[in-house]
């Protein structure tokens, strides 16, 4: 402890000076010589050292104002000009995020509680005590702020890298805040009750299973997040259908405890992210990734409109316009007798094959497919099997709809006609003159 006594360093003239008037104890140089001013101007007493000691923690606190916001604007120009590799953008992360003022007066803080016994030296124990416990305190405080800074830097950072668009840490950047919180609150804890960082450690530990119940959801939700993270089962941006939980729609946003997801319906779902785990989930992401989209569409045919047609009657097909582009690979690809003959209903589904793989709108790396079902009450089921090259819900469900209408505006010329069921509320039928290619069966 540095004492500098004041008779030595800084003497009073006799004349001005009356030990008589009131027994100023010595005290740190500076603080003595502002005590025997204050004496001089007539303030005594306990007065006195009030006076003192709140001017120096006033000073204090203003020089800690003044080297955070030094820390600010000088730190981020000395570590770019010491560090040439560092990238700018990171300069200007952190100092978005306050980091440079944090840690400058962390470590002013620091500093101070190793001289406050020197600084208010001859002021009673209780008083240098509980300074020195504030400063500590002070310094815990900065501390748990430089390293939020930090952690939420890191995490500006790694929101700049392409990976991040994939791959969320928010979940792991508040379990961070989340433990340097609690770290923090503890060492603070240590200081004022003056007890051992280990003993209190201790009790924590013996008190695990009511913590275990207090942070449950947390504790549920970090387990759950690593899992999640580490096996890639969901991103960002990804399209998961979860009925249990009513969520349908695109991941917005993942924390440590939900999965934030934006329906179709432009509502939102707060999943818990332990769900994820306990439960099963869609994924759409696998479809956005492959080479298309699947379609799958059934067309129920009735068995009355199936018929043989000899080389006379296919060969009138070519007159029309749907069919003549296709017709001689239709030919390749329909099942015929050996003299010639087949039946709409085969020429009708090798058209449909050749209609399909003809398509640009198709994908030709993944399988193809226009197959019958078993006989039903509806008929023959003839179905398609196949995906689109576009895989955006809408744009696929044009594709969809352009597939259809020609399936269906086809049929007339083969003589298919679909099954489709009528009301007896609906009117009469139309005749089948017009209507020759559709069959339909009362309600």
């Amino acid at each position: 402890m540095i004492s500098l006594p004041n008779t030595t360093y800084f003497p009073m003239k006799a004349s001005n000076y009356n030990p008589l008037e009131y027994n100023i104890t010595d005290k740190f140089w500076i603080l003595n010589d502002f005590q025997h001013f204050l004496n001089n101007i007539g303030i005594h007493g306990r007065l006195l050292d009030i006076t003192t000691f709140c001017t120096v923690t006033l000073i204090l606190l203003i020089l800690l104002r003044i080297a955070g916001y030094a820390g600010s604007k000088l730190l981020p120009k000395l570590l770019h000009a010491t560090v040439k590799q560092t990238p700018m953008k990171w300069n200007k992360i952190l100092s978005k995020r306050h980091f440079f003022k944090r840690i400058v007066r962390f470590a002013f803080t620091v500093v101070l509680s190793y001289l406050i016994e020197t600084i208010f030296m001859g002021y009673s124990p209780a008083i240098i005590q509980g300074t020195l416990k504030a400063t500590k305190c002070l310094a815990v405080f900065f501390l748990i702020d430089t390293l939020n800074a930090m952690i939420n830097a890191v995490c500006d950072i790694y929101n700049t890298l392409p990976r991040a668009k994939e791959r969320s840490i928010k979940g792991y950047v508040q379990t961070a805040h989340i433990l340097v919180y609690i770290i923090g609150i503890l060492i603070a804890v240590s200081i004022i009750a003056d007890i051992r960082l280990s003993k209190i450690f201790l009790g924590l530990a013996t008190s695990a299973a009511i913590l275990t119940l207090v942070f449950k959801d947390t504790l549920l939700g970090f387990t759950a997040s690593i899992q999640l993270s580490a096996q890639d089962m969901i991103r960002l941006g990804d399209w998961i259908q979860m009925d249990s939980q009513k969520a349908n729609g695109i991941v917005t946003d993942m924390t440590v405890s939900t999965v934030k997801v934006q329906n179709w319906d432009n509502t939102f779902s707060m999943v818990p992210i332990y769900a994820m785990i306990s439960q099963s989930f869609i994924n759409w992401r696998g479809m956005y990734d492959s080479a298309g989209r699947q379609f799958l569409r059934p067309f129920p045919v009735d068995i009355n409109s199936i018929r043989k047609m000899d080389l006379n009657e296919t060969e009138m097909l070519k007159k029309e316009s749907l069919i003549e582009p296709l017709y001689d690979k239709m030919l390749l690809e329909r099942t015929a007798e050996k003299d010639g003959t087949t039946t709409n209903l085969a020429l009708f589904r090798a058209w449909i094959l050749v209609f399909l793989s003809s398509s640009d709108l198709i994908s030709k790396e993944l399988m193809l497919l226009v197959r019958y079902l078993p006989m039903e009450d509806k008929g023959i089921i003839i179905q398609i099997y196949g995906y689109t090259v576009e895989r955006r819900f809408v744009e696929h469900e044009e594709i969809m709809a352009h597939i259809t209408e020609q399936i269906v505006a086809v049929t007339k010329p083969f003589g298919i006609k679909l099954f489709q069921r009528y009301s007896n509320e609906s009117g009469p039928y139309p005749s089948d003159a017009t209507n020759n290619n559709v069959h339909r069966e009362p309600a």
